[in-house]
């Protein structure tokens, strides 16, 4: 068990711009750590957001950044010792500095479509991640230095009166090793896509729920060195709920079918995932 105290310090004040019918909102957070064998620490962010409320659109652009502590978790530092992983205690904390800017646009009609562009980047210092070690274990370590970078599209819209909603992310990740050494520097960090893709088509008129899901993963290198990795694989769900109302109760069945086109894939390596399963849920609610 450790002990620990926190304070925060946070300021937001926005700012009326009359002429261009905008708010523009800077907002300051300072945040102070002090924590039982990991010491203290200070971090802080900032944000400005501008909205601008036009006619027809509703344009919002918005700019982060700051620094940022992670402490390690309880599975990292104390995992017990098996065929397949072993914690670290002495883990130290992630440290990073981040930053971010972004935009959404909004039109005004009755679909309500909108489209954003967000562009991240995060400076690590003693990213943790896992690493395969004797005997084919996992165990977590600091890495010295590390950059993951990444550009996300998404938009969205409304049809038939809100009753049903499409909405698509498609994110591209670039996540790199900067820890000096031949089989590591400038190499793609292991364990992490490098960018994934999603639809979602949600159906919701009176007691019945669809949602439909298609899921896209790109290769995700499983060696610090690059020379292995997990192919890209794409998956489609489908989910059907019925509310069906009684005196004193309420009954919820749902329908769940995951991996519908039964794809073989893996998200760790040697541990497939199933192909094709179906679940069936009852929730009553008195």
């Amino acid at each position: 068990q450790r002990s620990s105290s926190e304070g925060t310090l946070s300021v937001e004040q926005p700012i009326q711009v009359p002429f261009l019918s905008s708010t523009l909102t800077p907002h300051l957070t300072l945040h102070h750590y002090d924590v039982e064998y990991h010491g203290s620490d200070d971090t802080w962010n900032f944000s400005l957001k501008h909205e601008l409320d036009l006619k027809l659109i509703q344009l919002d652009a918005w700019l982060r950044t700051g620094t940022a502590y992670k402490l390690p978790s309880f599975w990292q530092m104390f995992w017990v010792s098996s065929a397949f992983a072993e914690g670290d205690p002495t883990l130290k904390p992630e440290h990073s500095n981040d930053f971010e800017t972004g935009i959404r646009l909004s039109l005004k009609q009755a679909q309500e479509p909108w489209f954003s562009v967000r562009s991240y980047s995060q400076e690590y210092q003693d990213l943790i991640t896992w690493k395969r070690g004797y005997g084919n274990r996992f165990y977590p370590v600091n890495l010295h230095s590390a950059t993951i970078s990444g550009l996300s599209f998404s938009s969205g819209l409304s049809l038939v009166e809100n009753h049903i909603n499409i909405s698509a992310n498609h994110t591209i990740t670039d996540p790199i090793n900067q820890t000096p050494g031949p089989n590591s520097e400038g190499n793609y960090l292991p364990f992490r896509p490098l960018g994934n893709t999603s639809i979602n088509l949600d159906a919701n008129f009176k007691t019945m729920l669809v949602s439909l899901t298609y899921h896209e993963q790109r290769r995700t290198y499983i060696r610090e060195a690059n020379t292995k990795w997990l192919d890209p694989f794409h998956k489609l769900d489908l989910a059907f709920s019925h509310r069906q109302s009684f005196p004193i109760f309420e009954l919820m069945t749902t329908l769940r079918i995951d991996n519908l086109s039964d794809k073989q894939y893996e998200v760790l390596e040697r541990f497939p995932k199933p192909g094709r399963y179906s679940e069936i849920n009852l929730k009553i609610k008195f």
